[in-house]
């Protein structure tokens, strides 16, 4: 086991001996041999080390934009490959690296006492905010504690084992929606039924209070038999809960999946209209392959999001495209009221035509298309 019990043991530097084992400090010298990186680059990350030793390589080399983050979790999980699996993190031993987050690592390992595969969230240590990070990650499994839904993931342990704090959760095969959706593009039923399954999931968050505010395609798992799953609750609220350290005017979520007031860094104006929003930008991008707003800069996203509509959905159903429209009004009040209304709406859609009544009034089709005209 990779675990120094010795009291006072600073936290980076147990992430750093796992790290090291792993690897990543032979990082620099892979991504040279890779062809991702310049002997420049890595030897200015080198002397930053020096200076800053309680960082690895791989992460100045990211932090600099010089290395792009799915490339370092490509190094990363070869030289994990190569490390044998004693390495433990408490019962859990680590196989593999699935992703990286905002937040942290998730790692494929294996639960030795219940003997079955589990996706493993271990939270990053470099934060500067290191502290308020680790009582956002146990605020992460405390939310997620309180869900219990097919298409939310399961959360099977969260804790801390020495100095790494950890959530154990459901290991999902499956394809981000960002992903799947590629593949999918034109089978619209089968789209409309995933989206149905992604907005009872946020409903039944905000049933039990909690504000997901990161709704985007690449934290929906699609897997088989076109199983939708919500993950990553790392930037959730808690309705009747304040921002926990959160400075006024601070933008928490995606830029790109934002809602107007979301955009504005409001910490009272946030709920689950917002939530709305985004699942509508979601279903834009799923559908059409490419994104409503779009910005060069940060500030002009905020003019795109906040003052212009998006362009009607060209080759998507009327009804579907509607909906993904409406969700993403400007103002709260003329989006669905809740996610509920929204996957009654798309379960309306995946009926026979038949059974189906006056949709296009009922979205205000003439209205919507007006504003697009007029670059409203």
């Amino acid at each position: 086991m990779i675990m120094n019990k010795k009291e006072g043991w600073d936290s980076r530097e147990s992430v750093k001996l796992l790290a090291s084992e792993a690897g990543v400090d032979r990082i620099g010298e892979l991504a040279v041999k890779r062809g991702y990186v310049s002997v420049a680059q890595r030897d200015e990350c080198l002397r930053e080390q020096t200076r800053s030793p309680e960082k690895m390589l791989g992460q100045i080399l990211v932090q600099k934009a010089f290395l792009k983050a799915s490339h370092f979790a490509l190094l990363l999980r070869e030289q994990l490959r190569r490390v044998p699996l004693y390495r433990r993190i408490g019962r859990y031993a680590l196989e593999d690296v699935l992703g990286e987050g905002s937040s942290g690592v998730v790692f494929l390992a294996r639960d030795n006492l219940l003997g079955r595969s589990v996706a493993l969230k271990v939270l990053h240590t470099d934060h500067p905010l290191f502290d308020q990070r680790v009582r956002d990650f146990k605020r992460e499994a405390n939310h997620c504690a309180r869900l219990s839904h097919p298409n939310i993931v399961a959360i099977h342990d969260a804790g801390q084992e020495g100095n790494f704090c950890y959530i154990a959760m459901e290991r999902i095969e499956g394809k981000p929606l960002s992903e799947w959706s590629r593949q999918a593009r034109g089978e619209w039923g089968r789209m409309g039924r995933v989206f149905e399954q992604v907005a009872r999931a946020v409903h039944h968050a905000h049933e039990r209070g909690i504000i997901h505010r990161d709704v985007k395609p690449e934290n929906i798992l699609v897997g088989p038999n076109d199983r939708a799953s919500l993950v990553d609750f790392s930037l959730a609220k808690v309705m009747e809960e304040g921002e926990h350290g959160e400075a006024r005017g601070s933008l928490v979520g995606t830029p790109a999946f934002m809602s107007p007031e979301q955009m504005e860094g409001s910490r009272d104006a946030v709920n689950a209209r917002s939530d709305v929003f985004s699942l509508g930008v979601t279903m834009y991008e799923s559908l059409t392959g490419k994104l409503p707003f779009r910005g060069s800069s940060l500030r002009k996203l905020k003019a795109e999001i906040q003052e212009r509509s998006a362009a009607p959905l060209e080759g998507v159903p009327g009804v579907l495209g509607l909906i993904a429209l409406r969700a993403m009004e400007k103002l709260p009040q003329d989006r669905f009221q809740t996610m509920l209304e929204m996957a009654e709406e798309l379960a309306r859609f995946n009926e026979p035509p038949s059974s189906r009544k006056e949709e296009v009034g009922r979205f205000g089709f003439a209205k919507r298309l007006m504003n697009w005209v007029r670059g409203r």
